[in-house]
């Protein structure tokens, strides 16, 4: 039309879940579910308008949520900052959140109608296999290392 090529793509919409579109999108949401945590946790803190049992501290008069980002008045980033650490602390050091997630896969193969079996030390997933019984290792918690998470207060890139 008029010396310019157009490319048209017609794409058909199917009723089919897509086994692999469905394992690269696993991690993603999880990242995108645990920013939601943090930014909920903070506004409730924001709005408790009051000493809170996990720390104690200054609250801020305002918190702008953009997509997985924070914002405040000027005057209040060093707050911010200060309470966007200490709420990353609380989730993922007071909360336990790798025994609770780990629990809760566990809890979710059980309630799909998996059997989990120990077998020397170890869980397995009974699945079967085009009629050919095999076992799934449930991978075990990671060990803690030696790092402190409470050095995140000090840190100076954990936020910017």
């Amino acid at each position: 039309m008029g010396c310019k090529n157009k490319t048209l793509v017609l794409r058909e919409f199917k009723d089919e879940i897509s086994n692999r579109k469905q394992i690269q999108a696993i991690i993603p949401n999880i990242i995108h579910s645990l920013d939601a945590s943090h930014l909920i946790k903070l506004i409730n803190s924001v709005n408790s308008g009051h000493e809170d049992a996990h720390y104690k501290m200054n609250y801020l008069k305002y918190v702008i949520p953009v997509h997985d980002c924070f914002g405040t008045h000027p005057n209040q980033l060093g707050l911010l900052e200060e309470m966007v650490k200490r709420e990353y602390i609380w989730i993922y050091f007071n909360e336990k959140f790798l025994v609770k997630f780990h629990n809760k896969i566990i809890k979710n193969i059980k309630d799909n109608n998996f059997k989990i079996i120990n077998k020397d030390n170890k869980m397995f997933v009974v699945f079967y296999n085009k009629s050919k019984k095999e076992l799934l290792l449930v991978p075990e918690l990671p060990k803690e290392g030696k790092f402190n998470i409470k050095d995140i207060l000090d840190s100076k890139y954990m936020i910017t």
